[in-house]
C-alpha cells in the first residue's frame, strides 16, 4: 500500500492501490507513524493509486496541510488522468503544485530555494 525512499534528499512517498474509507485507517497510521513533518522536502507519488474516494481525498489534503505547517514543501506526483480530474476538481492544485513525473518534482523541489 505505500513504499517510500529518499531521492536527491527528496523523500518520496509512494501510494499503492484504491484510497477509500475501507483502506485509509491502515494507510493513515502506516503515513503517520513516518512523521512527514521532519522532512524539507516530500513528493507524494501518486501513480499507481487508481481512485480516491472522499475520505482519502480528505487526508491528502491534512497531509498536504500538515507538512506544509512544518515548513516543508510537498508536492504531487504522476496521478493518473482520473485522480488528476478529481485533484483539481476540489481544487487541490491551488495550495500544492502536481507534476506529472516524480522526477520533474523532484529537480523543482531541490532547485527551490530553501524553505
Amino acid at each position: 500500500m505505500i513504499n517510500y525512499y529518499k531521492k536527491k534528499g527528496v523523500f518520496i512517498l509512494e501510494l499503492t492501490g484504491e484510497i477509500t474509507l475501507t483502506t485509509l485507517a491502515d494507510l493513515r497510521t502506516r503515513i503517520d507513524n513516518l512523521n512527514l513533518q521532519q522532512y524539507p522536502h516530500v513528493v507524494v507519488d501518486l501513480a499507481k493509486v487508481p481512485f480516491f474516494d472522499s475520505s482519502g481525498m480528505g487526508y491528502l489534503v491534512i497531509l498536504i496541510k500538515n507538512v506544509k505547517l512544518a515548513q516543508g514543501q510537498i508536492a504531487l506526483a504522476a496521478p493518473k488522468p482520473m485522480v488528476k480530474k478529481l485533484l483539481t476538481a476540489i481544487k487541490v492544485d491551488k495550495f500544492v503544485t502536481i507534476y506529472d513525473d516524480i522526477d520533474t518534482a523532484v529537480e523543482t523541489l531541490t532547485s527551490a530555494s530553501p524553505v
